[in-house]
């Protein structure tokens, strides 16, 4: 199941992105071991899953459109630019 949503997901955005997204489950796991397991987190760790959360947010703040991208995000993207 994960697998099958994971390729819906990159059918619907770009396979750059949908990669740099995937980044994130590192991070989601430690936090939910922290959470619901009782792991300690270093600050280093804290700091490092700062570090990718923002590095990935700066990534996808770059707002590319070519003729590679799906036609959906292409269409969203004329009606942001109408706007």
């Amino acid at each position: 199941m994960p697998f099958g949503l994971y390729f819906k997901g990159v059918s619907i955005i770009r396979s750059t992105r949908a990669s740099i997204t995937a980044i994130l489950e590192p991070i989601t796991a430690g936090i939910i071991s922290y959470v619901f397991l009782g792991e300690i987190m270093d600050i280093i760790q804290m700091a490092g899953g700062i570090l990718v959360i923002a590095s990935i947010i700066l990534i996808s703040l770059d707002k590319v459109s070519d003729e590679n991208s799906p036609e959906i995000l292409r269409i969203k993207k004329a009606k942001e630019s109408c706007a």
